[in-house]
C-alpha cells in the first residue's frame, strides 16, 4: 500500500500551536473533532488484484447491464479460488433463482435463497483474502446488471 495524498488537520503552524495550547473545541474550532484524510493506492503483482482494483473504480451506475455482466465474467475468470469446489460453490451462490421477481416468491424460491445465503456465508469464511474482494465485486456487478435488466 502506498500513500498518495494526505489531508493535514492543521492549516498552519500557528493553528497547530493554538489547538495544542487551547484545546478543542475553541472559538476557531467549534468541534472537538478535526478532519483528517488519506488516499491510499494498493500495489500488487497479481493481475486479479489489478483487475479488481480497476473494476472498483467503475461506477456501476454508468454501466449497462451487458457491461456489468462482462466485467463480472472477466473478474470471475481471474479470481484466485483455492479449490475447484470453492469456484463451484461461488457459481451456485451467484446463480439466479428461476422466476424470482415475478410476484410473491414461492416457498421453493425462498428455500433456494436461504441455501444460497448459507453457502455464501460459509464460503466467505474460508476463501483467501485475495479472492474475497474480487468475489464481492462480482456480486456487486451482477446485482447492478440484474437491477438494470429489471428497469428496462
Amino acid at each position: 500500500i502506498e500513500v498518495n495524498g494526505l489531508k493535514h488537520p492543521f492549516h498552519s503552524k500557528e493553528h497547530r500551536k493554538q489547538v495544542i495550547e487551547i484545546g478543542l473545541p475553541s472559538a476557531h474550532n467549534p468541534s472537538d473533532h478535526m478532519s483528517i484524510g488519506c488516499i491510499f493506492e494498493w500495489k500488487g503483482d497479481n493481475p486479479a488484484d489489478d483487475l479488481c482494483k480497476k473494476s472498483l473504480d467503475f461506477c456501476t451506475r454508468d454501466m449497462t447491464a451487458t457491461e456489468a455482466l462482462g466485467k463480472s465474467t472477466e473478474l470471475l475468470d481471474t479470481c484466485p479460488f483455492d479449490t475447484d469446489e470453492q469456484r463451484e460453490d461461488f457459481l451456485f451462490v451467484i446463480s439466479e433463482v428461476t422466476g424470482l421477481g415475478e410476484g410473491k416468491p414461492t416457498d421453493d424460491q425462498i428455500q433456494q435463497l436461504r441455501e444460497r445465503r448459507s453457502r455464501k456465508k460459509k464460503l466467505m469464511g474460508v476463501v483467501s483474502d485475495e479472492a474475497k474482494p474480487i468475489m464481492e465485486q462480482i456480486m456487486k456487478l451482477m446485482k447492478a446488471a440484474h437491477s438494470k435488466e429489471l428497469t428496462k
